[in-house]
C-alpha cells in the first residue's frame, strides 16, 4: 500500500511524502521525501523486528538485539525522550 501526504499552500507546495508498506505484514517498506528526491528503506527479521534502515547514497543503520529481543543501545542509535 502506498501513501503520499502532500503541505501545500497558496498553490506552493511545501511538503510531500511518500510511505509504502507491505501488505502481508504492516511493515513500512520505505519512505521517501519527494521534493528532496531521499528515499529511506526497511529491512525487518523474521519476528518483524528493525533490521535496517538505509538512505540512498548513505551507510546503512543496523539493528542488534539482545537475546531477550532488547535493541542493543550503540553510537548508531539516536537517544530520545518523550515528555
Amino acid at each position: 500500500m502506498r501513501i503520499v501526504i502532500t503541505t501545500s499552500r497558496a498553490g506552493v507546495t511545501h511538503q510531500q511524502l511518500g510511505m509504502v508498506f507491505n501488505p502481508n505484514t504492516g511493515n513500512l517498506s520505505s519512505r521517501s521525501d519527494v521534493l528532496r528526491s531521499l528515499t529511506e528503506s526497511f529491512t525487518y527479521d523474521k519476528l518483524d523486528r528493525l533490521e535496517q534502515s538505509q538512505v540512498t547514497g548513505l551507510t546503512a543503520l543496523e539493528m542488534d538485539y539482545e537475546n531477550n529481543g532488547n535493541l542493543v543501545v550503540g553510537t548508531h542509535l539516536v537517544h530520545f525522550q518523550i515528555k
